[in-house]
Parts: C-alpha cells; sequence; structure tokens
C-alpha cells in the first residue's frame, strides 16, 4: 500500500508521539521534539490524524500543539470535541478536519448541526449513537442524506454498498503498523477502496 494514502494515527503525550514498541509504550523519536518528529513524518505522510492519549486530556494542551506545528501538513484531529467551541476552536487552531466520533453525539440530529457548521468534519462510525447500538450502514445512510460524506469505520465494519458513490470517502481504521517503521503503531487509517483492492 503507498504511504500517501496512509494516514498515520498519533497519539499525543507530554509533547511528544507515543508508539508502541516490543510491547510497551514509549517516545517515538525521543531525541526530537514534536514539531522535529512531524516533520520527519510529514516526508513520508501528506496527511496525520492526532489525538490525545485520553479523552479526557485538556483541549487546550492539543490547541496550543497545533499552533505551533508545521502548516503543510494536513491535520485530521481526533479530540472527541464537547461541543461545537472545541470543533470551532481545533479549526482556528489548524486542524483541516475535526473528527466527531459516533458514540458522542446524543442523536442523529445532531448530524445536521455538525455540517450547518464545517463540511470539513469527518465521522467516526462507532457501534453506538446517543447510547443504543446502531448499525454503520444506518449512520451512513442518516448522515450522508443529510449531507456528510467522510467517514472513519473500525475495523470489521465495511458497508460496501457506498463503495460506488463518488462522494461518499469511506476510510478503515486499522490496528497495524505503518510500513517502514521501526514501532508497532496504534493504528492506520486508509481509504476503504484501498483495502478492498488488496485483498
Amino acid at each position: 500500500m503507498e504511504t500517501e494514502i496512509i494516514i498515520p494515527e498519533l497519539t499525543l503525550k507530554d509533547q511528544k508521539i507515543m508508539v508502541q514498541i516490543q510491547g510497551q509504550y514509549g517516545p517515538f523519536k525521543p531525541e526530537k521534539d514534536l514539531k522535529e518528529a512531524i516533520l520527519d513524518l510529514s516526508l513520508r505522510f501528506k496527511t496525520l490524524l492526532l489525538r490525545p492519549a485520553t479523552s479526557s486530556s485538556s483541549i487546550d494542551q492539543l490547541l496550543n500543539i497545533l499552533q505551533a506545528l508545521p502548516s503543510h501538513v494536513e491535520y485530521w484531529v481526533d479530540a472527541y470535541p464537547r461541543d461545537m467551541g472545541d470543533i470551532m476552536d481545533l479549526f482556528m487552531s489548524g486542524a483541516s478536519r475535526v473528527i466527531v466520533r459516533t458514540g458522542q453525539l446524543r442523536s442523529t440530529s445532531q448530524l445536521k448541526d455538525l455540517l450547518d457548521f464545517s463540511s470539513e468534519i469527518v465521522i467516526w462510525v462507532g457501534g453506538e449513537l446517543g447510547g443504543q447500538p446502531i448499525a454503520a450502514a444506518d449512520i451512513i445512510t442518516k448522515a450522508s442524506s443529510m449531507g456528510l460524506n467522510t467517514f472513519i469505520l473500525e475495523e470489521g465494519s465495511m458497508p460496501l454498498k457506498y463503495l460506488s458513490d463518488p462522494d461518499m470517502h469511506l476510510y478503515l481504521s486499522l490496528k497495524t503498523h505503518i510500513p517502514g517503521s521501526s514501532g508497532d503503531w496504534k493504528g492506520v487509517v486508509v481509504p476503504l477502496e484501498a483495502v478492498i483492492g488488496n485483498e
């Protein structure tokens, strides 16, 4: 799989990118600061997915990190935003796209609110919405009918009927390593059609 279509999922903690190497978490390139490590990765990847180490981490810390990072990289940010204010702050600080997980939403009506706010929202499709179980295909159908068109699916969840829609952008989160990296990364996001094409 070509690295230009791979989006590495990077976990940030204490101004470092954390990776799992031989079963232990540690910083990626510990001798370098976060900006230098991001610059190294940007030589291989045009898009990086950033997330705090925990969902309870301060969003303010992530905002400060985003503002200091190189602007030539596209950042998809998975920061568990609490409200539209958090989403706006993430965009203003340098996020190219903000990820909202379906488990954070109280109802499908919030999907329309997200689109009204920005077309650069990415929906991470989990198995629930509003505290209730829901199939990935049902979420995608509802969200796409409202105009949202970019989704990240978890492994094992592949509603293939949407692959033929040219306006739909489906990605798959895989728990695998980045080709050519020294660490066993928490995951990567790849276009679903690339995964299907390689099977």
